[in-house]
């Protein structure tokens, strides 16, 4: 129904007919939300509270029309809509979600994620990042200094998939060997990268970057090199 609606608002004849459209929207929109008892967080009017001196509340169940009015304005001020409305509901109600959750993060003081921080900006920043990484390796003589090849080859693609950590599933289909193969490279990688980095807070960060745990710090580098030796008879 909301896709006929969506067509019917695109190809609109009359003035009056677009607003009338876009109220039917608003309306399949609300009753995607009271299905799921979902209301708009209660939130103080610091306009009204500034105006007036007085504390109001906005939000709850009387507020959601006003809402989700105003969601399905901004949705179709924007370009045309890939699913034709067909999913307008659905969409309004994960939209929804997002206020709350955005909403209870700001109640308990949680910090907004920095995405810069976590190498999710711009191609260039991402590019310097690697290049600082690559460069920070190259001065332990990583990957080359792992003995077996398929941890350097490992090392490698945690390096070339940087800001994005592959599970280990994901780089076993890609590899193909098995999960446990790829835990125990993770493992033995971990042990040998982590004690070359003793005392290095550089290299120490870019490990954990790359996704390896630093769980070896009792273990000495000459101990850790011999159990790496012994695991290359079994490969």
């Amino acid at each position: 129904m909301s896709e006929r609606i969506y067509r019917e608002w695109l190809h609109a004849a009359t003035e009056d007919e677009p607003t009338n459209l876009e109220s039917q929207l608003v309306a399949v929109c609300i009753v995607a939300c009271r299905r799921r008892h979902f209301a708009p967080p209660y939130e103080r009017d610091e306009e009204f509270e500034y105006a007036h001196g007085k504390r109001r509340w906005l939000g709850g169940p009387f507020s959601l029309p006003s809402w989700v009015r105003d969601w399905v304005s901004c949705e179709l001020s924007g370009e045309q809509l890939e699913d034709d409305a067909r999913y307008i509901g659905r969409r309004c109600v994960n939209a929804l979600i997002d206020k709350i959750r955005w909403h209870e993060r700001r109640k308990r003081g949680a910090q907004i994620r920095n995405r810069e921080r976590y190498g999710e900006g711009s191609p260039e920043e991402l590019e310097t990042q690697h290049w600082s990484m690559a460069q920070i390796l190259a001065e332990a003589g990583l990957p080359d200094r792992l003995q077996i090849a398929g941890d350097r080859d490992l090392l490698k693609r945690l390096m070339a998939t940087y800001p994005t950590k592959l599970s280990n599933s994901a780089i076993a289909r890609e590899m193909g060997v098995s999960e446990g193969a790829i835990r125990k490279r993770r493992r033995r990688i971990s042990e040998v990268c982590f004690a070359l980095a003793d005392g290095s807070y550089q290299l120490k960060t870019v490990f954990l970057r790359l996704g390896l745990k630093d769980g070896v710090r009792k273990y000495a580098y000459t101990n850790s090199c011999e159990r790496y030796e012994k695991t290359r008879l079994y490969e």
